[in-house]
């Protein structure tokens, strides 16, 4: 986004294209974050986001990031983690391997004026001490990006809505989502089963059977919920019924 100097004094403003009366567009919204630079010797842009409306974390933005990522101690001070919070055992893959997590959806995320809904959120343990998540192109994807590496600012420009970006998400993040948290409902009913299966079979035996047994039907019990969060977030939005379908 180039930088364009003010016309100084006198200058004679170009006429305008439109016609006498003609209504104009309103210019999109444009929301600029001052942001931190530095980790150590890292290029970084941290900025502060607010989660789910009431706490306020730095976090950095990761355009090569699919989606959001919270530290555990963020995830704790949220409340996320809590028992009955709709959390789930997952998998988390990255340059370093693949690692145990925890899927979770937040209520909101915003950046200064710029919010977005319903947004999934991976768990993992922390990488750094600079910054306590990670923002991705999940929240990105309804704004065009420009970085003031001269000012420290972030300056997100707003995307006019359309009704192809219901909620100011397009058919592929719908698709993406309902296919996430609908193979978690699967993953989760049929591990259920089979864990029940071994139970009655007396493949699993001692204490730790009724425990295990219950650790599945509980995250069974998430994963519909998550499903139907979902589902009724897409109805409120009139999200194509294709759109919903993996």
């Amino acid at each position: 986004m180039a930088n364009v100097a003010a016309p100084g004094p006198g200058a004679v403003a170009p006429a305008s294209t439109e016609a006498p009366g003609e209504p104009q567009a309103p210019a999109p919204r444009q929301i600029a974050v001052s942001y931190r630079a530095l980790e150590g010797q890292s290029q970084r842009i941290i900025i502060p986001v607010k989660l789910n409306g009431r706490v306020t974390a730095a976090m950095a933005l990761d355009t090569g990031a699919p989606g959001t990522i919270l530290f555990t101690p963020l995830a704790e001070r949220l409340g996320v983690l809590d028992e009955g919070s709709n959390r789930l055992m997952t998998i988390a893959g990255g340059i370093g391997g693949r690692t145990l997590a925890v899927l979770v959806v937040l209520d909101s995320l915003s950046v200064d004026e710029a919010r977005t809904e319903f947004v999934p959120a991976t768990v993992t343990a922390p990488m750094s001490d600079a910054f306590e998540g990670l923002v991705g192109m999940d929240f990105l994807a309804g704004y065009s990006v420009h970085i003031d590496t001269q000012r420290h600012r972030l300056v997100l420009t707003e995307l006019p809505g359309s009704d192809a970006r219901p909620a100011g998400h397009d058919e592929g993040w719908w698709r993406h989502t309902f296919s996430q948290l609908g193979g978690q409902e699967r993953l989760w009913h049929q591990v259920h089963l089979a864990l029940a299966e071994r139970v009655s079979r007396s493949e699993i035996s001692g204490d730790g059977s009724a425990e295990l047994l219950g650790f599945a039907a509980r995250q069974e019990r998430e994963a519909n919920e998550l499903a139907s969060r979902l589902e009724r977030y897409a109805s409120n939005h009139s999200v194509p019924r294709e759109w919903r379908r993996e």
